[in-house]
């Protein structure tokens, strides 16, 4: 049976979430493949990962030295082979349902586009907050005048990539870079035309955990103001680039992101 659905999942040091991350995530099905990446981990990870996966023909699990995130994620892109591609954050977790609707909703459609998002929820301490969800068909358009102002969101984790298109554009991750989905997303944005929304009443959410000591929320020291500076900078060109596409409040939200890009 083809494979329908390629599931990436970096892991470095998160012993305290891996196990909550797989068992929310796999499911016994050949139409989906599973792509852990083990990036150095010091900790536990490793032997918990091997329990979990333990006789799953659909789980494939890859162990590097430590190169970073954007790098674990490229290392999983030279193996998969399917239609779709997804990705996970190894201390997020998804509804447990999500990926069985996922897959059906996959073989039963032919969508018109080559980018679907996914609703998403943040998890604080327990606290769940809906960032973003939706059904049907939008613009670019209206999406860059969303994502820019933060309504919906530009993490890998919150879409569904289409692989030939990923292979078109020999797109990667930018290795040892912070923030690496700006520099993936608005590229990948230059050849979509349309997104298609699949909302949580058909898969449910992924959660996005906000934890202390993770990337986003460790202390700032100078890499990080500069990577975060030249993420947002490279993100606003590249959705510029998009303009012939983009309608005057999409172009205005841009440029006004732009300027809180240097004021922060």
């Amino acid at each position: 049976m083809e494979t329908i659905l390629s599931v990436v999942i970096p892991v470095y040091n998160v012993q305290a979430y891996i196990k909550e991350c797989l068992e929310s995530i796999l499911i016994d099905d050949e139409r989906v493949s599973y792509f852990i990446v083990n990036d150095g981990s010091t900790d536990d990870s490793e032997s918990i990962i091997k329990k979990i996966i333990k006789n799953r023909a659909n789980v494939f699990y890859i162990k590097q030295e430590n190169k970073g995130l954007s790098c674990a994620r490229n290392t999983a892109l030279d193996y998969v082979n399917s239609k779709w591609v997804t990705f996970i954050d190894s201390d997020d977790f998804v509804d447990n349902y999500r990926f069985r609707s996922l897959v059906r909703i996959l073989c039963k459609n032919k969508f018109d586009s080559n980018l679907l998002c996914m609703p998403v929820k943040n998890y604080i301490n327990s606290q769940e907050t809906i960032l973003q969800d939706g059904r049907g068909y939008m613009s670019v358009s209206r999406y860059v005048s969303n994502m820019v102002v933060g309504k919906y969101q530009i993490g890998v984790w919150s879409f569904v990539f289409d692989l030939s298109t990923l292979r078109k554009l020999n797109l990667r991750f930018k290795p040892k870079a912070l923030f690496e989905d700006k520099f993936f997303v608005p590229d990948y944005l230059k050849y979509v035309n349309k997104i298609y929304f699949i909302s949580s009443e058909d898969i449910g959410f992924y959660y996005y955990r906000i934890r202390k000591n993770s990337i986003t929320t460790s202390n700032i020291n100078e890499k990080k103001v500069k990577d975060w500076y030249e993420s947002g900078k490279y993100m606003h060109d590249a959705l510029l680039s998009l303009s012939p596409r983009l309608d005057k409040n999409a172009i205005l939200k841009i440029n006004e992101n732009e300027n809180m890009i240097l004021f922060r």
